[in-house]
């Protein structure tokens, strides 16, 4: 008489004749861009200053959680098993907000996604136009850098740096890329701190006094303060100068009285005390007569 083998008998013996393949899945790395600006002598300090740096633009094609390595000049190659940690926009801008921080000294930042402080005196925004590995064992950045101060540009300028990146190391290849944003975040600083605003923020003035003075002349003044001889120049090398147009007839008397104030808030207070419009650019401070 037969015996029946039970259903699962024979279905775990069937099982386990199976040779089951191993699993070919690589878990992909992930990766982080990070900051490396150090501050050595503190020559781009500018402690009293707040900036945001806004939403990156980048192209469509580094718009991706891979990370992008570039054969050729019209070839990319997406590295499957190499991703970014976060998105890359994001990325750079945190990385050049914490390297800005680093050297002009200054705690009062945010950057995207954060929204901007209220009140911040620049606004940095990066257009990227290539960021990735060459086939040369490069990396290419290039990017377009417009400074805004409420708004109004004041300075735009284009990067172009090539960072050795040898070997095939993935980790080397991102450590370089941050190496990049250090070298653009150093180039931002310094034309931070090299316009007008930054230049008067960074004068500290003791004592400073006038009664009934012309605007014309209370801004030779102040230029003076600012350490420059404006009887040398012509008004349109003068940093805080009056308008082109401004109607020597309709000249306001200012008189003002202050202790330990920077220079910027001086101006600021002869701007509200002479009724005028202020426009700040990369070439000088501008008093303009309201329309």
């Amino acid at each position: 008489m037969m015996r029946l083998i039970p259903f699962n008998c024979i279905l775990c013996i069937v099982l386990c004749s199976c040779v089951i393949p191993n699993s070919n899945h690589v878990e992909p790395e992930y990766h982080l861009l990070t900051d490396k600006s150090v501050d050595h002598n503190g020559s781009l300090h500018l402690p009293s200053i707040s900036f945001h740096v806004r939403e990156v633009s980048i192209p469509p094609y580094l718009d991706d959680h891979r990370i992008v390595r570039r054969q050729s000049g019209t070839s990319i190659n997406y590295l499957e098993n190499h991703r970014w940690g976060e998105p890359i926009s994001e990325g750079i801008s945190r990385v050049v907000g914490l390297n800005l921080s680093t050297l002009l000294g200054s705690l009062a930042y945010s950057s995207y996604p954060s929204r901007s402080r209220l009140g911040a005196l620049y606004e940095v925004e990066i257009s990227i136009i290539r960021f990735e590995k060459t086939e040369n064992s490069y990396v290419n950045i290039s990017a377009v850098v417009e400074i805004f101060h409420h708004n109004n540009l004041q300075v735009q300028f284009k990067i172009n740096e090539q960072i050795p990146a040898p070997g095939k190391k993935s980790s080397i290849e991102i450590f370089e890329m941050s190496e990049g944003l250090s070298v653009v975040s150093s180039k931002i600083a310094k034309s931070i701190h090299q316009l007008p605003l930054s230049q008067c923020l960074q004068v500290e003035v003791e004592d400073f006094e006038v009664n009934e003075m012309p605007l014309d002349k209370l801004l030779t003044l102040l230029n003076h303060e600012l350490g420059i001889d404006a009887s040398k120049y012509s008004k349109r090398m003068e940093i805080i100068r009056l308008s082109s147009d401004f109607d020597s007839n309709n000249m306001p008397l200012i008189s003002l009285k202050v202790v330990d104030k920077s220079l910027f808030d001086i101006i600021k207070l002869v701007n509200q005390k002479s009724s005028t419009v202020l426009k700040f650019s990369s070439s000088g401070i501008v008093f303009h007569e309201i329309p």
